[in-house]
């Protein structure tokens, strides 16, 4: 079978065309009016939210890894003074209510 110049790709004239698709996409073009405008405008707009937005500024402390890491620590610390100080209560309750018991003495259950 014999090839003809149908059956080789013509690889210089896909360039070609592609060459020219890229540089059509790419061309410079004059932005529409009132563009700029329209940017400085949207740009005041989000500052102007900032500004009146302040607890999203005071959240934004814990994007940093030393704050989270503090205060993660603060918070664990926090729950296991917690979580002692209910258990000695309650010890101290369970002593109480024992005591109360013993003193009472069994003429005192009787009744």
């Amino acid at each position: 079978m014999k090839r003809t110049n149908r059956d080789v790709p013509d690889s210089d004239n896909d360039m070609n065309r592609l060459e020219q698709v890229l540089k059509n996409a790419l061309a410079r073009r004059e932005a529409p009016d009132g563009f700029a405008d329209r940017v400085l405008a949207r740009a005041s707009e989000r500052v102007s939210r900032q500004q009146s937005a302040p607890q999203a500024s005071l959240l934004r402390i814990f994007t940093q890894p030393l704050v989270r890491w503090a205060a993660l620590v603060a918070f664990a610390t926090a729950m296991i003074v917690g979580v002692h100080l209910h258990n000695l209560r309650r010890e101290r309750r369970r002593r109480g209510s024992r005591q109360a018991a013993s003193d009472a003495g069994p003429a005192d259950r009787r009744q």
